[in-house]
């Protein structure tokens, strides 16, 4: 069983509000406009600007990048920024993508995604535009529930996160709250005094606790903090991302 993580009494090693304040990137633009509620004259246009550019890539066929696999990514990236879900480009990728039939058959090459016949991205993308009663997106988020261990225990750095942040944003549809929480139990049960467990990037258990509203999620994040103040920048961001 994880050790009930002792009182947090320090705060952050340097000034946050001063980076949120006077920054001028997009993740500075999303902080004020969505956490502190203090946008600055010129957020909006810089998000709108990171939309109708990210928008005006898309092929005429409603994909984003080379492949149909990489639309997923592109529909998620836009649905951070804010775009919204029936917007007649957002609508167009997501039918494109939902209508990919190159992945409905079955698994040969032993890989835990191939399992669920659609990309794993794409599903997330579907997830978190509401697409749930796609009868594909359905067959997939059930298999996740009914067989998790391959996507929660193996997969990139990133998988299991982000596989758990999907099964939350989708709960209201479907009855993934059980298993969310038990993949939050085994983090904590698992996961180290300095954040780590195996080869997983903690920072996604940051994104994990950060995004999930329970209260497994929140022995994540006070668990997490020594590790977030450790590799806080000077600028006030973290890593090699300017912000926070």
């Amino acid at each position: 069983m994880a050790v009930a993580p002792a009182p947090i009494t320090n705060g952050f090693v340097f000034d946050i509000d001063k980076w949120i304040a006077a920054d001028s990137s997009i993740e500075a633009a999303l902080v004020r406009t969505r956490l502190t509620k203090s946008p600055k004259a010129g957020d909006a246009k810089l998000i709108q600007k990171a939309i109708d550019e990210t928008i005006a890539k898309q092929k005429p066929d409603g994909v984003f990048g080379d492949d149909i696999k990489r639309t997923g990514n592109t529909i998620v990236r836009l649905l951070e920024l804010g775009c919204p879900v029936d917007r007649p480009e957002m609508r167009k990728a997501l039918d494109v993508m939902l209508a990919d039939t190159s992945t409905l058959t079955p698994p040969t090459d032993g890989r835990a995604e191939s399992a669920l016949l659609m990309p794993l991205h794409n599903l997330r993308a579907a997830c978190l535009a509401g697409r749930t009663d796609v009868p594909t997106v359905r067959r997939a988020l059930q298999h996740i529930i009914d067989h998790p261990n391959p996507l929660l225990l193996g997969g990139c750095p990133w998988t299991a996160t982000m596989v758990v942040r999907m099964l939350w944003s989708v709960r209201k549809a479907v009855n993934t709250e059980p298993l969310v929480r038990r993949e939050l139990r085994y983090i904590n049960d698992h996961m180290n005094d300095a954040g780590c467990l195996g080869y997983r990037d903690p920072w996604g258990f940051v994104e994990v606790a950060a995004a999930v509203d329970l209260p497994e999620a929140k022995e994540l994040l006070q668990r997490l903090v020594p590790m977030i103040l450790r590799a806080q920048n000077p600028s006030g961001g973290w890593a090699g991302n300017p912000g926070p």
